[in-house]
């Protein structure tokens, strides 16, 4: 039976991380500058508009008018937020197992997956 909490524990802090990502409360938040098509190159006579998806969870949609009066959408899903958060709840885990180094691998992991 105490085996069953490290699981517990690392399902309740992905349900928890998974319902902020969904609600849009995510630090690896990117400028929509970056993920929109075209955004790096948009000139000041561009229109673009961002909002939040309700499917997939996180998921931006993101819409664009040129000044040439092409319009574009696009939805952004937050890969890199899953995947961390998967990571970390997964430390979390295998640190409450009592298995402090393979955490820190996980832990950084998360971090590398996120950042870089």
């Amino acid at each position: 039976m105490l085996r069953a909490h490290p699981v517990v524990l690392a399902l309740c802090v992905f349900g928890v991380g998974f319902a902020l990502i969904w609600a849009g409360f995510s630090p690896l938040n990117a400028d929509p500058l970056l993920f929109c098509p075209g955004g790096l190159a948009m000139g000041e006579t561009t229109s673009l508009s961002t909002e939040p998806a309700l499917w997939p969870p996180g998921t931006t949609r993101c819409e664009y008018t040129t000044a040439d009066g092409v319009s574009s959408s696009r939805i952004y899903v937050p890969w890199r937020d899953w995947l961390s958060l998967a990571l970390f709840a997964a430390a979390v885990g295998v640190a409450a197992a009592g298995r402090l180094v393979l955490a820190a691998g996980l832990v950084l992991a998360a971090f590398v997956a996120a950042f870089v």
